[in-house]
């Protein structure tokens, strides 16, 4: 049996400094779904902004706040995870 594959993925960046629109609190947190289900939401958000203010602009234009969380509700009875 191979290693989990959130596992590699934290191992891999673990290391890795934290930069706005390519390793930051959102893309971080849509790269870990992305290893555990292989469907990554934020990637077209990548590389779109390169400071706070450019993050909050995105999420503004992008969702105000939703830029995440609509795929992955909508992404929960597809792989069968449940709520609680």
């Amino acid at each position: 049996m191979g290693r989990p594959p959130l596992k590699t993925y934290l191992d891999r960046v673990a290391e890795d400094p934290f930069e706005w629109g390519t390793h930051d609190c959102a893309l971080f947190a849509a790269a870990c779904v992305a290893a555990m289900t292989g469907m990554d939401f934020a990637e077209t958000y990548r590389g779109k902004y390169n400071s706070a203010r450019g993050a909050a602009t995105a999420l503004g234009e992008l969702g105000a706040g939703t830029l995440l969380m609509n795929p992955l509700i909508q992404m929960i009875p597809k792989v069968g995870l449940r709520s609680r």
